[in-house]
């Protein structure tokens, strides 16, 4: 594939890109058909075939399917097309402009993942117009939905047409690149904590401001905070952080300690030499308060008081045990009342499958500056809906990113380097073409 012109890759990919910056996706509401139109209409222009479904009235997802012979299983590109809103006044550029300025193509989803929906349509597009023969489909999938939860977007594409998608493995979102010293890690997140929110009211006795009293709800949900706040999980040294820390000790030799933090009262005391944040949240489950509601009136003792907690569970963490813990850290199971509104478990995919060594031996290949590592994501994907079904979904987006570049995801000015955009794509397209060809 050395007769690719990757020049006028590179320009077709920015012009693709832009073109669906231009699609305010914003979620909420979303709206994402017309987009998918456009992309539908991109892959019916090579020839093809692809599907427009719709979830819901303006929602909608894009399929397509470029056909192998068949002698081995599918492999599924999945990325998602809808945003999280963008508050112009806070960006140098109109975020849904698809500006390119000083190398660099701006507005919102440029990291977010349209980036990813660019990278697979050029992989398949130059993979087709090539015709290079292919052992497996490649199935093209771009999602609606995502940022909100999937329930118009994967969600429901797994509940109502997984034949559509069904494959041997796929690849998403929540990979990335970034410079450890000399060294390159290529991160392919192969897990992704479980998400659960849960809603604790505390319950206690109304009266007037000027005679109060002990069995007030705020002071009941003041204590269960604090408690909560307070408590640490237990540190756990899951496979993935042990392949993790195996992984950065080769670029950062202090990482080997990691591997002893899940020993008591060691791990504690290490767990203080920890500086990133990233590393930390994979090490144990998090219980975060984050919304607090209680009160009518300055002048009137509530008599309830509400707590929406995000927990972020490891793998094995159940229900029950985050039931029983934050019950046990507001003090009271009388006055407290603790409902789930959203329960899902941890998951993870092998890291012994021939997709994960294509990408280690395609990425490695000649740049011994670059490594390849498992990861655990702390936030969701729609990795996690493949996950369950049985197919093993891995995050992965050959771009190198700084810490300022993930700052602007769900921030303000997010962009993208005409240069990472074209280094993304070559690798997505090796990748891809290893595995499938």
């Amino acid at each position: 594939m050395n007769d690719i012109d990757w020049k006028a890759a590179t320009d077709e990919a920015a012009r693709y890109l832009a073109d669906l910056v231009r699609f305010d996706t914003t979620n909420p509401p979303g709206n994402e058909l017309a987009c998918a139109k456009y992309i539908a209409a991109l892959l019916s222009k090579e020839g093809i075939e692809s599907l427009v479904l719709e979830s819901a009235p303006g929602r909608a997802n894009v399929v397509g399917r470029l056909r192998g012979d068949g002698s081995k299983k599918p492999l599924l590109l999945m990325s998602h097309i809808d945003v999280v809103p963008a508050e112009s006044s806070h960006w140098e550029v109109p975020p849904f402009s698809g500006e390119i300025r000083d190398g660099f193509l701006w507005g919102r989803g440029t990291l977010d993942t349209k980036n990813l929906t660019v990278m697979h349509l050029m992989t398949i597009f130059l993979l087709e117009r090539h015709g290079i023969p292919l052992k497996r489909d490649i199935i093209f999938m771009a999602n609606a939905d995502e940022e909100t939860g999937g329930k118009h977007g994967a969600v429901w594409m797994v509940d109502n047409h997984f034949d559509k998608i069904k494959a041997e493995c796929a690849l998403n979102e929540g990979g990335s690149a970034m410079k450890f010293g000399a060294k390159t890690i290529f991160m392919c997140s192969n897990a992704e904590k479980g998400m659960t929110w849960v809603k604790l009211t505390a319950k206690g006795r109304a009266g007037h401001g000027s005679m109060p009293h002990s069995d007030n709800a705020t002071l009941h949900m003041a204590r269960a905070i604090k408690n909560i706040t307070d408590y640490r999980t237990p540190i756990v040294v899951t496979d993935t952080l042990r392949r993790f820390a195996e992984v950065l000790s080769k670029a950062d030799a202090r990482a080997h300690l990691l591997k002893l933090l899940s020993i008591p009262l060691l791990g504690d005391l290490l767990l203080k030499l920890v500086k990133d944040d990233m590393v930390k949240v994979m090490l144990r489950t998090t219980i975060t308060p984050t919304a607090i509601k209680g009160g009518v009136k300055v002048n009137v003792i509530p008599d309830t008081c509400e707590l929406m907690i995000d927990c972020r569970l490891l793998p094995g963490v159940t229900r029950q045990e985050i039931e029983t813990t934050i019950l046990r850290l507001a003090g009271s199971t009388e006055k407290m009342k603790l409902e789930f509104d959203i329960f899902n478990e941890a998951t993870e995919s092998p890291i012994d499958t021939e997709i994960y060594s294509t990408i280690e031996q395609v990425i490695t290949a000649g740049h011994p500056e670059y490594l390849v590592s498992p990861l655990m994501m702390p936030g969701g994907t729609d990795s996690r809906f493949l996950r369950l079904k049985g197919v093993p979904a891995y995050g992965f987006a050959p771009i190198i990113v700084t810490r300022d570049d993930i700052a602007t995801i769900h921030g303000a000015n997010e962009r993208i380097s005409i240069e990472n955009l074209t280094f993304g794509t070559r690798m997505m397209h090796r990748v891809v073409s290893s595995f499938c060809a």
